[in-house]
């Protein structure tokens, strides 16, 4: 197989110990603008970056461990990926922090500051902005249109399956120790919670403004939660 990349001589070192090198450009990616003998991010083992395929690393990138980019993932702005798999249409920019992840799937784009620990995601057309966080999420089925922004949060101790289409959490919403969120037309947002193995299991639900739902109510079809209400 041909050789899309080279590795440089020189390295530096992480204070956790990993050796880094830049790479250079061994032919065009038109995809991308890249073009042969351009500088590109920092990798720690020729395997971090398939040959084949679009995928490329641009400068001040990092990408560590036991990842793997391949297909037309594109990593720019700065992005860290640690020990994560990225695979087929995948865009991250800007100060994003990936870490022990697996996500693929088409139009899929994550970007500014958010941070992701453990999260198994597939799907198409997702948007993950802004200072979102997730932390211990897996997929059976695919996310299809998903968005996240804000400062929105998913933060759990336990194992979270989410799959759906349409579903979508913005703003200021926490969603803790939840075991699913399954369905489509899902909206949880303004500073609402979703919490303490609380689940959503249907379609057409919304949950906002500052309402609760916690202590493991189970959320089905055509539900709107709204104002200070809390269930539990």
């Amino acid at each position: 197989m041909e050789k899309k990349f080279e590795i440089n001589k020189g390295f530096f070192k992480l204070k956790t110990g990993e050796k880094l090198r830049s790479i250079r450009a061994l032919k065009d990616i038109p995809m991308y603008g890249v073009k042969t003998g351009d500088l590109g991010g920092y990798i720690e083992h020729e395997y971090n970056l398939c040959h084949s395929g679009n995928a490329w690393i641009r400068k001040d990138c990092r990408v560590i461990g036991t990842s793997i980019i391949k297909d037309d993932v594109l990593i720019e702005g700065g992005a860290t990926v640690i020990n994560t798999e990225l695979s087929q249409d995948i865009e991250i920019s800007g100060e994003v922090m990936l870490s022990h992840c697996y996500i693929y799937g088409t139009k899929i784009r994550i970007k500014d500051r958010v941070k992701m620990t453990d999260v198994t995601i597939n799907g198409n057309d997702m948007l993950i902005k802004d200072d979102c966080v997730i932390i211990n999420v897996f997929g059976r089925g695919a996310l299809d249109n998903f968005r996240m922004t804000g400062k929105a949060k998913i933060e759990n101790e336990i194992e979270m399956n989410m799959c759906g289409t349409r579903i979508a959490i913005l703003d200021e919403a926490l969603i803790k120790n939840v075991r699913n969120i399954i369905g489509k037309d899902i909206f949880i947002q303004d500073h609402a919670v979703l919490e303490e193995q609380s689940s959503i299991h249907g379609n057409h639900v919304t949950i906002k403004d500052s309402a609760c739902i916690t202590n493991g109510v189970n959320i089905e079809d055509n539900v709107t939660v709204s104002e200070c209400v809390k269930l539990y």
